[in-house]
């Protein structure tokens, strides 16, 4: 294959051919050295592309084992919220239902004074496991995506 002198089509015409390449004057062979060098780097490729896929398959397991790791925190919250909503409307339809009964002043404030001693236990108890939930999330998510958990690939 002869051509002109096309200085910018020089690197082109070594990569597309045979072993043989005109161009000019000039007659470059391909090498050897050349074909071991492109299937080295063949070989190389195929190898880092398969550790990139590993990777992103470890990510992939990571992601997935936080997301679940969530969700059960958070459906655990969730069903903590569902059963103070169900006690707090116990304790209303208590308190509602000792008022109706009540026959003096002193026996509505008696009941009021139980309802607010039972309220604020569980403000209290509600406190308290809103902040063992919250150290769950925190705790789990320092674990899952921290460099040196050892759950999340680390490259090497």
């Amino acid at each position: 294959m002869t051509r002109g002198y096309d200085p910018g089509n020089f690197f082109d015409t070594l990569i597309a051919g045979g072993l043989e390449q005109r161009w000019g004057f000039l007659v470059i062979k391909r090498s050897q050295a050349m074909s071991d060098f492109e299937t080295d780097l063949k070989k190389v490729t195929k190898a880092v592309e398969k550790q990139i896929a590993d990777t992103q398959k470890k990510v992939g397991d990571v992601t997935l084992q936080a997301q679940d790791e969530f969700t059960k925190i958070v459906q655990e919250m969730s069903q903590t919220v569902m059963s103070r909503a169900r006690a707090e409307i116990e304790l209303c339809a208590k308190l509602t239902a000792r008022l109706s009964e009540a026959r003096s002043f002193p026996d509505v404030v008696s009941a009021y004074q139980e309802w607010l001693n039972k309220v604020m236990v569980a403000r209290s108890e509600d406190a308290r496991q809103l902040m063992t939930n919250w150290q769950k999330l925190m705790t789990e998510g320092t674990r899952l995506f921290s460099n040196g958990g050892s759950t999340w690939p680390t490259g090497r």
